[in-house]
């Protein structure tokens, strides 16, 4: 992906968005080095219909700095089945889903 640092592969980072818990999908993904060492992400993730939005919004922030070390992050949080975004840009890809392994 354009502009983010060597050491990080979006790759890794959605696959561990899209297994954290009540996340059904992840879309709309975007990570970038904003200066040496700061690296900033967006991300719209899909909630699955029982899950708790603070809680996946807390477990991404968590996972995110633990992880990778990403500290300025977005993360909208959307209902499952609902891709009618705001950006104009949530149709163009197919949500990544978590993997199976």
């Amino acid at each position: 992906m354009k502009g983010i640092s060597g050491y990080l592969r979006s790759e890794n980072i959605i696959d561990s968005l899209a297994g954290s818990p009540g996340v059904a999908g992840v879309h709309d993904f975007h990570v970038w080095t904003v200066s040496t060492g700061w690296v900033s992400l967006s991300a719209h993730l899909i909630k699955t219909q029982t899950a708790d939005p603070s809680a996946i919004l807390t477990e991404a922030r968590m996972r995110l700095f633990d992880r990778f070390g990403i500290e300025h992050i977005t993360i909208q949080i959307e209902e499952s089945g609902n891709l009618d975004c705001s950006t104009g840009t949530c149709g163009e890809v197919e949500p990544f889903a978590p993997s199976s392994s």
